[in-house]
This record gives structure tokens, C-alpha cells and sequence, in this order.
């Protein structure tokens, strides 16, 4: 049913299936540049490398939540428009 709603996503519109296609791979790139860091950057000498791997899980908690966020927003205008259009075909 919402396979033609599209999400907007920074300043483009993507069609829903590629919208959960990109925040998979966002999202997926956060954990795994997580684990990388955990592993790898603890023994750096500044701060960045040494809290990088927090700051990895940190990002991807947060684009996990714009996502939902923005689906939710997405959802709504769809099914908005979609019984607008809907009341405007049993009117005629």
C-alpha cells in the first residue's frame, strides 16, 4: 500500500522501499564504523579517536529515530491524500 509514498530525506524525496533501503545502509554503516573504532581507535592519543566508537552508536540511534520519524510524517500525508482524493471521486 505505501510502496508509491515518498519520504523526504534532507532535501530529497525517495520513494519509500529506497528510503529503507539507504537508512539500512546508514544505519548499518554507524554499527560496523562502531565496532571498527572499539576495536582499532581505543589506543589513540586525542579524544575523537578515543570516544569515536560511542560516538559511531550515537549517530546511528539518532538517524534510527529520524527515520521513524520521518515515516511516520510520510505515512500520514499519504493517507491524507490519499482520502482526499478518495472524497473528491465520490463527489463527482
Amino acid at each position: 500500500m505505501y510502496e508509491e509514498m515518498n519520504v523526504k530525506y534532507l532535501i530529497v524525496k525517495l520513494k519509500y522501499s529506497a528510503y529503507i533501503k539507504l537508512q539500512i545502509a546508514l544505519i548499518f554503516t554507524c554499527l560496523v564504523g562502531a565496532v571498527l573504532c572499539y576495536q582499532f581507535a581505543r589506543g589513540g592519543d586525542t579524544w575523537f579517536f578515543k570516544n569515536s566508537w560511542w560516538l559511531f552508536i550515537v549517530a546511528g540511534i539518532l538517524e534510527a529515530v529520524e527515520s521513524l520519524i520521518a515515516i511516520k510524517k510520510a505515512k500520514n500525508d499519504y493517507d491524507a491524500n490519499m482520502k482526499q482524493s478518495v472524497s473528491e471521486h465520490q463527489t463527482e
